[in-house]
């Protein structure tokens, strides 16, 4: 009884494992961008991260960013 709740546990431990080490590398071949807006309503500057894949040009990144609600 111990041994099949051990192994299951042991495979939950190893998906986990493979999941975080997956999200790792998609993180790895992403760029971060910080935003700095004015922002009129609240008349302060707004900070934001735009999170973007490394193969996007700077042209489309701005232009996400226009479309990217700050708050």
């Amino acid at each position: 009884m111990h041994l099949l709740y051990l192994q299951d546990l042991l495979q939950t431990i190893q998906k986990r494992e493979e999941s975080d080490r997956m999200l790792r590398e998609k993180e790895m071949n992403m760029c971060k961008i910080r935003l700095y807006v004015h922002h009129p309503t609240l008349n302060q500057v707004v900070e934001s991260k735009l999170y973007c894949l490394d193969s996007i040009t700077l042209q489309e990144a701005t232009e996400l960013a226009y479309k990217v609600p700050l708050l």
